[in-house]
């Protein structure tokens, strides 16, 4: 029966990142040429590019570990204002959306009632100018309530999504000082509600398909 059988590697073998490769000296490799034999006569133990790269600040920054290594990264840790959205949209979501849920799923009943119930928490229109009645804040926190709102009922989440990404930064960006004033706080305070269209059948929102 044939196998495939793995290679013994050759003893002078050694990875690209061993330091034991690194610093051996390599006078024979094209980084170490040695133009005389007075020269090699001079020539140190060590390839100076070797020791170079032993050396090098990168190396200390590659070896360090734990939090220091985030700490060379973008800082993903919420703020105090964020942790007390989460856990505000949280509580609501588990008392308010979870006892009713699969009633409204069964039914085939969309939660009005409940999405009325965000606007004034705020948690309804938080990418909508205070100037139009909304709460306006940084896009981390809204990513923040729909992700607890759709832990519970996506049906909310939704709302709440196609209000702020859709319709109402459309109408933010494109739309007339006149169109703001009219349709950015009634969508706000909940009187109105926005939608998403799809534009073919069995094409979804995927215009290419089209």
């Amino acid at each position: 029966m044939w196998r495939l059988r793995r290679r013994s590697q050759p003893s002078y073998w050694r990875p690209w990142w061993s330091t034991k490769w690194w610093g051996r000296s390599r006078r024979g490799s094209p980084w170490c040429k040695v133009e005389s034999p007075r020269r090699a006569a001079r020539a140190p133990t060590r390839c100076h590019v070797g020791r170079a790269l032993a050396t090098a600040d990168w190396r200390r920054d590659v070896t360090v570990t734990g939090k220091n290594v985030l700490r060379r990264m973008a800082d993903f840790d919420l703020t105090d204002t964020q942790r007390q959205v989460r856990a505000a949209v949280r509580e609501f979501a588990e008392r308010e959306i979870l006892p009713t849920v699969e009633q409204h799923e069964r039914e085939g009943r969309y939660p009005r009632g409940i999405i009325a119930k965000l606007a004034p928490l705020g948690f309804l229109a938080p990418m909508i100018p205070e100037s139009y009645g909304g709460s306006f804040i940084d896009v981390v926190t809204y990513g923040i309530v729909c992700e607890e709102l759709a832990r519970v009922d996506w049906v909310v989440a939704s709302a709440v999504s196609v209000a702020n990404s859709l319709v109402g930064s459309s109408i933010l960006r494109f739309g007339t000082a006149a169109q703001r004033q009219r349709w950015l706080p009634p969508l706000a305070n909940g009187d109105i509600l926005a939608s998403a269209c799809l534009t073919e059948p069995g094409g979804g929102t995927d215009l290419a398909a089209m």
